[in-house]
């Protein structure tokens, strides 16, 4: 891994990306859109090498309607797309394959739900009172994690944490990044809404979130035989390979808010 890459490229990345929040929300919701889109296309290159090809064209028409869908009638809305989107599915199967390939429809239905619907969560967030507030937090929540588990495990790990989905992972690093992040938010106190204690849960959860999210798409990585998701990010890899921990801390951010703000 080159850190020095990674370094530039997270110099570069993280302001464009905060403006991009800052500036509204149209803005986010093109930056949503494109996200989806690069990761989609990620997700089919990976998973096609796991015996059998998802349907490229109806996997992408399913992920970037999902926040469409939901911009204007919720999650009713989306449930509504996932069953058109269901009937879509089959036909093309059935069009073009003369059978249904049930392997490829699954494929391609738990990209429309890893991918899109889990991207869509973040613009629910964005939603809600304060949300470009805490679409940041959210953000920043996961980069601390990230970041505390991947230095205090390349100076103290030991013992791997799944060295079968990810090698470089340590159970301490794991820890670290759920201390560390708890600490930071626990100490936020400009963070909106929230107390003391609040915030602490918010950080120990986005860390245990971020981490799962982590290991799943290491799991989809080990089956597809594959390093990195892709090689777009210089010293990251792939797209997906940078926003999987998001994908997973969003769900724990939304969830949390709506508990915690009502």
């Amino acid at each position: 891994m080159d850190l020095g890459k990674r370094i530039l490229t997270a110099i570069v990345g993280i302001p464009i990306l905060i403006a991009l929040i800052l500036a509204g929300r149209i803005s986010f919701f093109v930056l949503i859109e494109i996200a989806i889109f690069i990761s989609i296309l990620e997700y089919i290159n990976m998973v096609q090498a796991i015996d059998g090809r998802p349907t490229v064209f109806v996997t992408i028409v399913g992920a970037l309607g999902l926040p469409l869908v939901n911009l204007y009638g919720g999650l009713s809305a989306d449930m509504a797309w996932l069953l058109l989107w269901f009937t879509l599915a089959l036909s093309v199967e059935t069009l073009s394959r003369k059978r249904i390939n049930w392997d490829c429809v699954r494929k391609s239905f738990v990209g429309v739900i890893y991918i899109g619907g889990l991207f869509t969560v973040l613009t629910m967030i964005f939603s809600l009172k304060d949300g470009s507030d805490f679409v940041l937090y959210t953000f920043a929540a996961v980069w601390v994690a990230d970041t505390s588990a991947f230095f205090i495990g390349r100076f103290l790990g030991r013992n791997k944490l799944a060295p079968r989905l990810s090698p470089n992972k340590t159970v301490e690093g794991a820890i670290g990044a759920l201390v560390v992040t708890a600490a930071v938010f626990g100490l936020l106190s400009i963070m909106p809404g929230l107390t003391t204690i609040e915030r602490v849960i918010f950080g120990l959860s986005i860390a245990l979130a971020a981490g799962l999210g982590d290991l799943f798409e290491s799991s989809l990585k080990r089956q597809a035989g594959v390093k990195d998701s892709g090689s777009i990010l210089p010293g990251h890899g792939g797209f997906l390979d940078r926003v999987d921990s998001l994908l997973f801390g969003g769900v724990a951010s939304f969830l949390l808010l709506k508990l915690m703000t009502g």
